[in-house]
């Protein structure tokens, strides 16, 4: 056990404290109240769950050293070709391909890549630029989402509030997380995030002067928090009953709340106080390592599945100082025997050692991680279980939703609630984010895996024409006497600048001749080359012009061609778009959740507006009531789509007016038609026929729908 550990635990004596037989071990009190034969049931069927669990989606297979360069002896090839086919370790090596790390091909597929193990990265290339493309029409313009209230859309306040949550969006980093999630989608078929709220706060102490009566005793905001030298003071307004209007009164309050009312004579003095620094309060949105994340492949959604877990690290330091910070900063007063068991919880904890044991803090080797699952601040950690489970514990013969943490080498119960009380929306707090969902499940079927048959193609054919490359190159047949120095010396070297005498009646072909060994495989491997990756390219939906060329396409020699093909690849581009929008908007709108269940009083955030020099201040009360929904606006695609309606509108308006007259005004009907089916607005205004006068003017009018003939001057005739 760690020394600052100790320093905690060392406080109280838990062996004082009597405990009833039929006490649970879980140390906080919450609204899920279980005796200790009914947790020990509940922790028993979440320890089930987690090793069927496992074993249904293969996560030791995909810890497998089967994956890395120098694999395990030990390991059969069977296990290593098992570890191949389960859920996760198909995505282990998704995510390796997608690296271009494929040193494992040669151990655990063998064949050609024992002795030629180059790739040629196909797969990863598309995968690269669909995430690009997604992420360039989801988030590449400012704002990238609406928020919108629900119901008055006309009221001052719903339009600050959408600016408010814009803001705090930004601060949460929101769109980072979603743009690593879209590339995790597509590698894998899904990724998983997970929203909450964070306090990020340090605790500490200073001497500071600190606002008393006259009698030396603190006088505190309505918040119960110190008043510094530094606060400021506002004259308190006040509304006249015969017209509304308001008014600066002759008393002042605090500015920060708006209450506290200003005394009389202002008294500091110095005291040693403890005060909390806050580095950030508000939503984070996570990804979870797709290793630490466990849910039935049958089920529907995260939602509905009958159990998932999320696995991670927790210093066992965090529980013991987020314990102490309750007592210190809330004044929180835990019964005698919940803080024994929070005691005897701690130190259980404090027999880990600091390796980590989640695989999103793990080394991997495979990645050329150096050395072990190291302990980089030596202090102890505990793998956490993290069970959101539908099950009915309390015998009341209802399954609730319930989430429940356990210490997985101890299995002791940390803590246990129902997700409504736990969550601002009651549902669980995952979201998952899939390309080419798969019908009836919760995950997806990523690109590298879409394209995984061509990749498999394109490197064998690579490698078995480097593999012949490799055994091409010159024979030469020597005959040593046909020379006079081969006579000498039979295994003489040759290539070295020496001459030699060539023996009477013999030529250079008598003495030396050379057979080159050619590549023959060559044209026929770039053919499948060119097939393969053509058909890969067009599956995508993405695509420029060299991959096209380099496939061998001759449509990308001309410039329709190449328009044409970018047409087509926006059109089945949108299909994966339509794929990530629910999962994204989804999580948004757990992270707006997220945002207003915790506004906190006196929180104002500012920004300038475009259009003007002055800084708005939007104030979170006044915002509090309003209740909003959100949408991802895509106005990046929504932009292209109008500057290919618009092009093409523009086409048909100038083939329009280079018809004679007559015919304009009989097509004029045909053309509006299709400039409103291309959703251009006022359409009618674009198509107007000329009067057939007006053109008489230039010249005569050849009514057949011919082309002009233009009017002579008399000089001209001469």
């Amino acid at each position: 056990m760690s020394e600052q550990v100790n320093r905690v635990t060392d406080e109280v004596d838990e062996t004082q404290i009597e405990k009833g037989l039929n006490d649970p071990i879980m140390p906080f009190d919450t609204s899920y109240m279980l005796d200790k034969n009914q947790e020990d049931e509940l922790i028993q069927h979440a320890m089930q769950r987690l090793k069927d669990l496992e074993s249904e989606l293969g996560r030791e297979d995909g810890m497998s050293s089967a994956f890395s360069d120098t694999p395990d002896p030990s390991e059969s090839y069977d296990e290593m070709e098992r570890a191949q086919r389960s859920f996760m370790g198909k995505r282990r090596i998704y995510d390796l391909t997608y690296r271009n790390k494929v040193g494992w091909r040669a151990h655990v597929i063998g064949g050609i890549y024992k002795e030629s193990n180059l790739t040629l990265p196909v797969s990863r290339r598309i995968t690269r630029q669909m995430i690009a493309k997604a992420n360039n029409y989801f988030f590449s313009t400012d704002p990238w989402f609406a928020a919108y209230p629900v119901g008055n859309s006309d009221s001052p306040s719903a339009e600050l509030a959408g600016k408010y949550a814009k803001i705090k969006m930004e601060e949460a980093k929101l769109k980072q997380s979603f743009e690593a999630s879209v590339e995790r989608a597509f590698i894998s078929g899904e990724c998983v995030l997970k929203t909450g709220f964070l306090d990020d706060a340090q605790i500490y102490k200073t001497y500071q002067g600190v606002l008393v009566d006259a009698e030396g005793f603190d006088i505190l905001d309505a918040n119960e928090n110190y008043i510094t030298e530094d606060a400021l003071w506002v004259p308190l307004m006040a509304a006249n009953p015969d017209t509304g209007e308001e008014y600066s009164t002759e008393d002042f309050v605090l500015k920060h709340d708006g209450e506290t009312p200003k005394p009389a004579e202002l008294l500091y003095e110095e005291k040693l106080v403890t005060r909390k620094k806050t580095l950030y309060t508000g939503t984070k949105t996570d990804i979870v390592h797709y290793r630490d994340f466990l849910c039935p492949l049958k089920a529907e959604s995260v939602q509905e599945a009958d159990c998932i877990i999320h696995l991670y690290d927790m210093p066992v330091m965090d529980l013991a100082e987020s314990w102490k910070k309750a007592e210190v900063l809330e004044g929180a007063t835990q019964s005698e025997q919940s803080t024994a068991e929070a005691i005897n919880l701690i130190r259980k904890m404090a027999s880990e050692t600091g390796t980590a044991k989640s695989e999103k803090n793990g080394v991997r080797p495979e990645m050329n991680d150096a050395g072990e699952k190291g302990e980089p601040d030596g202090e102890p950690v505990a793998e956490i279980a993290e069970f959101y489970l539908k099950y009915d514990a309390n015998g009341d013969g209802i399954m609730e939703d319930i989430m429940i943490q356990i210490d997985r080498k101890s299995e002791s119960p940390i803590f246990y609630d129902y997700v409504a009380n736990l969550t601002d929306d009651g549902l669980r707090p995952f979201t998952v984010d899939r390309v080419n969902p798969v019908e009836g499940r919760w995950y997806g079927e990523g690109s590298m895996e879409m394209f995984e048959s061509s990749q498999n193609i394109i490197d064998k054919s690579v490698n078995r024409w480097n593999f012949s490359q490799m055994g091409s190159g010159r024979v030469d047949f020597w005959n040593p006497e046909a020379t006079v120095e081969g006579r000498h010396s039979p295994d003489l070297a040759l290539n070295m600048g020496g001459t030699y005498t060539l023996l009477p009646g013999k030529l250079a072909d008598d003495a030396l001749q050379s057979v080159n060994l050619h590549d023959v495989k060559y044209q026929e491997v770039q053919g499948m080359f060119e097939l393969f990756m053509q058909s890969a390219m067009n599956e995508s939906g993405v695509g420029h012009a060299n991959d096209n060329n380099v496939a061998g396409m001759q449509t990308t020699k001309l410039a329709t061609g190449i328009r044409n093909i970018e047409k087509t690849g926006n059109e089945m581009f949108s299909v994966y778009l339509g794929h990530l929008e629910p999962g994204i908007t989804e999580t948004l709108r757990k992270a707006i959740a997220v945002m207003y269940a915790n506004l906190e009083e006196g929180d104002v955030v500012s920004y300038m507006e475009d259009d003007a020099d002055q800084v708005i201040s939007i104030a979170a009360n006044e915002i509090r009531d309003i209740e909003m929904d959100v949408k991802v606006t895509l106005s990046k695609y929504k932009d292209e789509q109008v500057l290919e309606s618009s092009s093409r509108a523009s086409e048909l308006v100038e083939r329009f007016y280079a018809l004679p007259p007559e015919v304009q005004t009989r097509v004029a009907g045909l053309y509006r038609n299709m400039l409103k089916a291309m959703q251009i607005p006022n359409a009618d205004s674009y198509i107007d026929p000329v009067p057939v006068q007006e053109m008489s003017v230039a010249g005569d009018v050849d009514v057949s729908g011919g082309a002009t003939t233009p009017q002579r001057r008399p000089q001209e005739n001469l």
